[in-house]
């Protein structure tokens, strides 16, 4: 790799601070979402990238992408402090959460196994795919830039909320780069751009916005495929204030997905025969991109996604897809939400949801 590639603004380092959790909570954290053979003290994790890479396919096959406290709840809102989340995802095992809670666990834990990162923000695109423009939202995604080489300032970029066609990778933060992702007919990429509406001149130096991209193969042979920028991000560091902001934005906003929906998204490991399967899928255009690794102790090298869509769920390999379950009412859903996205929502907290735009009955 070129010393310079995957380098912050002006070769920054990320220094390393301590975790808002416990040696404790870390390796109940590991036990959770089933790392392969976790040391018996974090502070002897070895803090690598191939491990980086094993830690966020095991936590996202673990939590969910979901907002279920947002409609099952008196309260209707989504707590994202650091307590609520342990508590909630780690040692009630009750669920996941959406990008601020399974990111904001997630760069703790890391802080906690030695590995220095820190959070940031992108904005949504809510456009259609390549060619269209894209149409962003405000800064409401949580980020995540880890640095997983001791005195090395390489730096690369993940999101492990699970949500959509999620990362199941981290990426190199540089300018062209791709991985592949769930399954050999999915990739994610990187590229740097400028907004259209910019008043600075679109040249190189302008493009500080980066954009991370989703590729899907419809096809064999890799002809047909669909590209799709999933969100545009900056490098600059969030702080709470910054996501407190924007959660309450989210949770409230009447125009938001999540006010219109239960919505849950969640990873799993594939079969070794599945796995087989989407290994003759596999696309000879790989975009040049970086494969998966083999880790010993995983299920598998691939995934595929289970979604709540509306009233059914739908169980996605590769570019397959299948309705596994129509729901019908609201303890059709709780049922669904638990078998499939790990979600526990108690009967008595199902009236919360009346009245609300995503209830079975108003």
């Amino acid at each position: 790799m070129s010393e310079s590639k995957g380098k912050l603004p002006h070769g920054a380092y990320i220094k390393r601070v301590p975790s808002v959790y416990s040696p404790e909570q870390v390796s109940r954290y590991l036990e959770r979402i089933q790392y392969p053979n976790p040391p018996l003290r974090p502070e002897d994790f070895d803090a690598n990238l191939n491990n980086l890479e094993l830690l966020m396919r095991c936590h996202i096959t673990t939590f969910a992408f979901e907002n279920s406290v947002q409609h099952y709840s008196e309260h209707h809102t989504m707590p994202i402090s650091p307590a609520f989340l342990y508590e909630r995802m780690v040692e009630r095992a009750e669920g996941g959460h959406y990008c601020f809670g399974n990111n904001g666990l997630f760069a703790e834990m890391l802080k906690g196994l030695g590995y220095r990162t820190y959070t940031g923000a992108g904005k949504i695109n809510v456009g259609p795919s390549l060619p269209a423009p894209p149409s962003f939202l405000a800064f409401v995604h949580k980020i995540i830039f880890v640095q997983p080489s001791e005195n090395d300032n390489t730096t690369y970029f993940l999101d492990a909320s699970s949500g959509g066609s999620c990362m199941t990778r981290p990426i190199l933060l540089e300018d062209g780069e791709w991985v592949e992702g769930a399954t050999p007919t999915e990739f994610h990429g990187l590229v740097k751009d400028a907004r259209e509406e910019s008043s600075l001149a679109t040249n190189a130096a302008a493009k500080t916005e980066w954009r991370l991209l989703v590729k899907h193969i419809k096809s064999s042979g890799g002809k047909d495929t669909d590209t799709r920028v999933l969100f545009s991000f900056i490098t600059d560091e969030f702080h709470t204030a910054d996501y407190e902001f924007a959660n309450y934005g989210v949770y409230t906003g009447r125009n938001d997905i999540f006010w219109h929906g239960v919505v849950g998204s969640r990873c799993f490991w594939l079969s070794p025969s599945e796995e087989k399967d989407v290994e003759q899928l596999s696309s000879d255009a790989k975009f040049n991109s970086s494969p998966p690794r083999k880790h010993p102790g995983a299920p598998s090298m691939y995934m595929g996604r289970y979604s709540m869509d509306g009233r059914v769920v739908k169980r996605h390999i590769g570019s397959c897809t299948t309705v596994v379950r129509e729901m019908n009412n609201e303890l059709d859903r709780r049922d669904a939400l638990k078998e499939f996205f790990g979600v526990t929502v108690a009967e008595t907290d199902l009236q919360w949801i009346k009245g609300r735009p995503p209830a079975f009955e108003q």
